[in-house]
């Protein structure tokens, strides 16, 4: 049984799925997550293991390289690379496509945990990630004021609690406020004077901060629990605390340290259009619907507002929805206008009744697509808008055939409905099908594009073949029985006989009507005639014509190769992010950068599109890379990021407000400067990459100056620059092993108190409410500034 007989004797069932089609799908678009991009897997791990205090070689020799030893033995390894910097270790492991990258996070577990043997008993917990873009923050809410950073982080953590609430954020981590602590101040010399170190400091106070359970007694009537609460409330007591005994007199901590309620060294600043901020960087879980999310949080900023203190402000930036929005408007819109120029054509070339029938295979189709990609999980995202408009003229080209078939069958053969329809589309069923697959099999080919960008590209395909398969369905089983029961050529002629007898003034007068029959009597016969005459023009010359044919075509590559303006991966459209990266010499502190940073900002204020610049977000101590964090190695890195005004709001493009700002900021003293434009379609890194390998640093470094140089006058060629990083400026500690020993002092004693001096080492933590305060034990600052302050340590 053919299934488009099955459904000409079915039409009831025919109805009922045509509503199953057109709630199902509806319910189906609906509910597509929108996205800006297309949700894909990054085949990529990164392990970051932060050790403070290290240096860079040593990070190499004691981590990245055991590590690397122990991940060269996992399989579908496509490439592994590491970074070593001060205090971080970081390996990129990068997997073949189409690895479980669940499955890969668990194998990459599973050998750090194996390799922890051989690395550092005192390292940090490993940071085992992947890359998700879909975990990437949506938007920025930013929270400002002249309250103080400590109240302004108390305003933040109401509004965090709110958001976190809501479903399918993913988190909302405060970012940029002040973290308590407690400091543990030590006088080198009182220390020296008592014969005190730092581990008796340390030991001191975390043998004191400690709840110990007592177990439990029973005295026949009640069973008591036993408990030792040890843990300090509040750090007045850390005064009191008795760190040894000497000549029979106690030693207090008072007594070489003093205590203070204090905040962490200051890591970052943020402001925003200047102003001191704190951030909460809000981000989505997979698969959620991004518009919906915004939304919800946007709500809840707005009847927020109303409890904030005078003086307080809260403001949204970066936020990813109002760009969905708009490609998902625009995209939507030339949905809509080109499935009306789309009914007008077939209107013109085949009435009203016609095109009316022949243009329901479009949202048809479509809304079929829909629910073929809601079961497949495919979230709604430019990728799938494109392809949704590339196919919108060729859905109905099936139902056009069988249809217009329909037509001619009773026309020429005088057949019943039926009739007509089952054998109108049994006729034409094989050329229909053809065209359908012919047109599925150029784009197939997309779907084992390899790599990443094959990934990002799919979803073209994917989308494509849905929507020409439904048409298929749409052309086989509903446009025959519409033809069954609306198309009645009888009637039609009948019809059209009575009107041109009896015109009435609308019917003779209105411009549809006017339109249609000037397009059936006057210009489709002209243009019918035109074609028949060059057809035949070109039968009687064949040699001319295939030889005016073969010109063209040279004279396309001829024109096409002295206009052409190269070739580029994705369409270069007017951004609408731009982010200033600023980078000063390793080892600069973060107040010299912060300093820096702010004389960026003055000079931007002199460009002709500064006021196209909407927000203007500021992070010193930060950095794009989101792996490119760990104790001081970022101080000397700052990003000022630009959001524009909407395109139809601007002064000028921002094309020449990017030239301004390069222009401007190229010459900073003491500070290497470049502009990066928020990037369009799939990750693929940067335009050219050219990598030197070799185990000489220096003479790497010489290398990469020497081709920079050479290539720095390519035209068109910007933010020229390379990772190589000389390192912070260092203080070696040489350790005299034969002198130590003879003092019964190792070199982990000697490292372990220089790094606590420095540094600062953790002796405890306890909660007040919801803050979370470190006790950490140092030097006093004005004896950790300069490297004769090392030499006057007391090692036991």
């Amino acid at each position: 049984m053919k299934i488009w007989n099955l459904a000409v004797d079915n039409r009831v069932a025919v109805y009922l799925i045509f509503i199953i089609i057109v709630l199902f799908g509806y319910d189906s678009y609906v509910g597509l997550p929108r996205e800006a991009a297309p949700d894909i897997t990054i085949p990529y791990i990164i392990t970051s293991i932060p050790y403070p205090g290290v240096a860079p070689a040593d990070m190499e020799g004691l981590i990245t390289q055991p590590l690397e030893k122990e991940y060269k033995t996992l399989k579908d390894v496509k490439e592994i690379s590491s970074s070593s910097k001060e205090g971080l270790a970081t390996v990129f492991i990068e997997f073949e496509t189409g690895i479980d990258i669940d499955e890969a996070l668990r194998r990459v577990r599973d050998k750090t945990n194996t390799a922890r043997s051989n690395l550092p008993s005192d390292i940090l917990e490993p940071i085992i990630s992947e890359i998700n873009f879909s975990e990437f923050p949506i938007l920025y809410i930013n929270v400002g004021g002249d309250l103080g950073l400590p109240r302004l982080k108390d305003i933040a953590k109401q509004l965090q609690d709110r958001i976190e609430g809501v479903q399918g954020v993913l988190s909302a981590e405060i970012t940029g406020a002040l973290e308590p602590e407690v400091q543990i101040n030590c006088d080198v010399n009182r220390m020296n004077g008592y014969e005190i170190s730092f581990s008796n400091v340390i030991d001191a106070i975390s043998g004191e901060h400690i709840n110990i359970p007592g177990g439990s007694l029973e005295n026949g009537t009640t069973d008591y629990t036993v408990r030792i609460p040890g843990e300090f409330k509040d750090p007045q007591p850390i005064e009191d605390i008795i760190i040894k005994m000497r000549n029979g007199k106690p030693i207090y901590v008072r007594d070489v340290a003093e205590v203070r309620f204090s905040f962490e060294d200051r890591a970052s600043y943020a402001r925003l259009n200047d102003e001191q901020v704190i951030s909460l960087p809000v981000k989505k879980r997979a698969g959620e619907n991004l518009i919906r999310i915004a939304d919800d949080v946007k709500a809840i900023i707005t009847d927020f507002r109303e409890q904030l203190p005078k003086g307080v402000t809260v403001e949204v930036t970066n936020d990813q929805s109002i760009m969905i929005r708009e490609r998902v408007f625009e995209l939507e819109n030339s949905i809509m206008t080109g499935m009306f120029l789309v009914i007008t054509v077939l209107f013109m070339f085949f009435g009203v009744k016609n095109a009316i029938l022949i243009s329901t295979a479009i949202p048809l189709s479509m809304l079929m697509g829909f629910i073929i990609l809601s079961l497949m999980g495919i979230t709604l995202n430019f990728v799938v808008l494109f392809a949704l408009v590339l196919v919108l003229g060729v859905v109905v080209d099936d139902a056009v055939v069988v249809i217009e078939n329909i037509y001619r069958h009773q026309q020429e053969y005088g057949e019943n409905l039926i009739v007509a329809a089952k054998k109108a589309t049994s006729e034409v069923a094989v050329p229909v099908t053809t065209a359908t697959l012919t047109t599925i099999a150029a784009f197939l080919p997309l779907l084992f594009w390899p790599g990443v960008v094959g990934d990002f590209m799919s979803f073209l395909p994917l989308t494509l073949i849905a929507t020409m398969l439904s048409s298929l369905f749409v052309g086989f089983v509903i446009s025959p029985v519409q033809g069954s029961v609306f198309i009645d050529y009888r009637k039609e002629i009948a019809k059209a006989k009575y009107n041109l007898e009896h015109p009435s003034f609308w019917r003779k007068y209105n411009p549809f009507t006017m339109a249609y029959h000037w397009v059936d009597e006057t210009f489709f016969p002209s243009a019918q005639g035109n074609y028949v005459r060059v057809l035949g023009w070109t039968l009687k010359n064949k040699k001319k014509t295939m030889a005016m044919t073969g010109g063209l075509l040279v004279l396309v590559f001829i024109v096409y190769g002295m206009f052409n303006h190269g070739v580029e991966f994705f369409p270069n459209t007017q951004p609408t992010q731009l982010t200033v990266m600023i980078t000063t010499p390793p080892g600069t502190p973060l107040e010299v950068t912060n300093d820096i940073t702010l004389q960026v900002e003055r000079k931007l204020k002199s460009i002709e599109g500064y006021e196209d610049i909407e927000f203007r977000v500021t992070n010193v101590g930060s950095s794009n890379n989101p792996f490119d964090f760990g104790g001081s190695t970022i101080s000397n890195k700052a990003n000022y990021a630009l959001s524009m005004y909407p395109k139809d709001e601007r002064r000028q493009s921002s094309f020449v407000t990017l030239d301004e700002i390069r222009s401007e900021v190229g010459d900073v003293p003491g500070a290497d400067v470049k502009v990066e434009v928020q990037q369009m379609g799939p990750p693929v890194g940067e335009a050219v990459n050219i990598e030197i390998a070799g185990e000489d640093f220096a003479q790497l470094r010489a290398l990469s100056a020497a081709i920079q140089d050479h290539i720095r006058d390519i035209p068109g060629l910007v933010d020229l620059d390379d990772d190589y990083n000389a390192g912070k400026p260092e203080i070696q500690v040489i350790v005299n092993r034969e002198m130590a020993a003879l003092l019964e002092i190792s070199t982990a004693q000697i490292g372990s108190t220089v790094r606590t001096a420095v540094n600062g080492n953790e002796a405890a933590k306890f909660r007040v409410g919801e803050d979370e305060y470190k006790i950490t034990v140092r030097l006093r600052e004005d004896q950790r500034q300069m490297p004769e302050d090392i030499e006057n340590l007391n090692i036991t």
